[in-house]
């Protein structure tokens, strides 16, 4: 499938946009879609239960989801993503708002493998999100040249694992923005939910500004955290990097610059370098 375009001709009504189907699922193996726009759908494309499936050169404005993964038991690749508001600006606009409290970009629940580059997303609550379903969890998910921009939470972990199957990231080269002004969510740059014990993050070439809570945040119990040229930048809660469980560690190769309060929290175990 490709050179298709999306346009909702009454999505705009002057509250939440309705829920609504998929512009696109897919559910066979081996799927190539291309040069698709989504102007202003409810939801954008779903991958469901297809594997090797290719999406490649991805534009437009999904305010409840861009990209959802589920049922996935084999690689996927998603390539040049472009999720910017093409249809109605941040501000007063109630789609927009509603987009920016509720949205999600890419999410991820039973996924192995997907590999993701090139992807900028603009004006979600959460730019990448890896979740759970009845099908499972995200495993192995690599997250290569990536801009959250305007998004609350630019990096969302919330897939329960266990000892031996935990859901795992590895990220490079990405940057997160959040947004700011009166009346604007407040969420967390990179942040693990309580629900995802046993979650590994690999980081390297991070930097993470103007979160409204913390810059990363982790919450569950067994995960492990290795950052490599980490920056953390004008944060707005209280300490950087927080890790609220005695049972996670961070391995950090990190600078903190020009944040309110102190970056290292009592509670927080951090195990550095050694010169």
């Amino acid at each position: 499938m490709r050179n298709l375009g999306f346009n909702v001709p009454d999505q705009d009504t002057g509250g939440p946009p309705a829920p609504a189907q998929p512009m696109l699922r897919v559910t066979g193996n081996n799927a190539l879609v291309e040069d698709v726009f989504l102007y202003n759908p409810y939801m954008g494309i779903y991958l469901d239960g297809g594997a090797q499936a290719t999406l490649r050169r991805i534009f437009g404005q999904p305010v409840a989801y861009g990209i959802l993964v589920d049922r996935s038991r084999d690689s996927n690749y998603i390539d040049t993503v472009h999720f910017w508001p093409y249809w109605q600006p941040p501000g007063n606009r109630p789609a927009a708002a509603w987009q920016l409290a509720n949205g999600t970009a890419i999410c991820l629940l039973r996924s192995d493998n997907p590999h993701l580059s090139n992807v900028f997303a603009y004006n979600y609550n959460k730019g990448l999100s890896l979740g759970s379903s009845q099908a499972g969890t995200p495993h192995n998910v690599h997250l290569f040249n990536a801009d959250f921009d305007g998004c609350v939470t630019g990096v969302h972990v919330a897939a329960p694992g266990q000892a031996g199957m935990a859901a795992t990231l590895q990220m490079a080269n990405v940057t997160i923005q959040a947004p700011t002004g009166a009346g604007v969510p407040a969420g967390h740059g990179v942040w693990v939910e309580a629900v995802s014990a046993y979650t590994m993050v690999q980081a390297s070439n991070l930097r993470v500004a103007a979160s409204g809570g913390n810059a990363v945040r982790i919450d569950a119990d067994d995960v492990t955290f290795f950052g490599e040229n980490v920056s953390l930048e004008n944060w707005r809660g209280p300490e950087g990097f927080h890790i609220s469980s005695p049972r996670s560690f961070a391995h950090l190769g990190v600078g903190f610059r020009a944040g309110p309060g102190t970056p290292f929290a009592p509670k927080s175990q951090f195990r550095l370098a050694r010169a």
